[in-house]
């Protein structure tokens, strides 16, 4: 499956509705269904229709008139990588990729909370959220006249848990004038089953933890704004079969 050409019609219809049952609370709810058509020709030929409904329920609480809650439930659905279909090689690195043509997009259940607290041009927001996950997009092992091969495919079912905050910070009060403060930060814990050892292990490609800070400066009459960034260094691992 080296030569491989793949195409995709993708269709979609939503509806939502939203309800203010008193002032300060507010329920939003919804539900999306996709529908796409998927064809493969060349050295590997295969066409198939998927569909997922994706129901969405937002609950938006104010108790005070700087705080808001968030409660959030929802369905998404993962796109396809249409690479991962294709078999590749690297002829100095000695590793040959198989494609996968059955491979199916993942889909994940997420529940979240997240508490926002707004001050003077500026806010902070927390959030906590579990995401139980579907036909996990990972490595597998494929084998052929007795080789074994890594591939890209669906492993089983997952697990994603992340704690979440950012904060948009103002320096006025403290005279550096037009200056603001940005961070970011997420803290990240997958698990799923390993399918050469059978045991367990974070998600390929998950990062266990994001993050970064920045400085911001603006300069109105000049019509200019300058800053600096840092982005927190983490390691990312793939599990592949060797």
């Amino acid at each position: 499956a080296a030569n491989v050409r793949v195409e995709e019609q993708r269709a979609e219809a939503f509806v939502t509705a939203t309800w203010r049952m008193r002032p300060s609370l507010t329920l939003e709810a919804g539900g999306r269904v996709e529908g796409s058509e998927l064809t493969q020709a060349g050295d590997s030929t295969l066409s198939k229709s998927l569909s997922f409904f994706k129901p969405r329920l937002l609950l938006n609480w104010t108790p005070k008139a700087n705080d808001e809650l968030r409660f959030l439930y929802e369905r998404e659905v993962g796109q396809l990588d249409f690479a991962d279909f294709v078999s590749s090689a690297s002829v100095t690195g000695g590793s040959i990729t198989a494609g996968n043509k059955d491979l199916e997009p993942d889909s994940l259940w997420r529940s979240e909370a997240a508490w926002e607290h707004r001050f003077t041009g500026g806010s902070l927001v927390v959030a906590v959220r579990h995401e139980a996950v579907s036909d996990v997009v990972d490595r597998i092992p494929v084998f052929s006249d007795g080789q074994i091969y890594d591939a890209v495919g669906n492993i089983g079912d997952g697990e994603r848990d992340e704690l979440e905050a950012s904060l948009n910070l103002p320096l006025d009060r403290w005279q550096m004038k037009g200056f603001t403060l940005q961070a970011n930060l997420t803290l990240r814990r997958s698990r799923v089953t390993d399918p050469s050892t059978g045991h367990d292990r974070h998600i390929s490609g998950d990062a266990p933890r994001e993050g970064d800070i920045g400085l911001t400066h603006d300069l109105p009459a000049r019509h200019l704004r300058w800053g600096v960034n840092y982005v927190l260094a983490e390691a990312v691992a793939d599990f592949k079969v060797d």
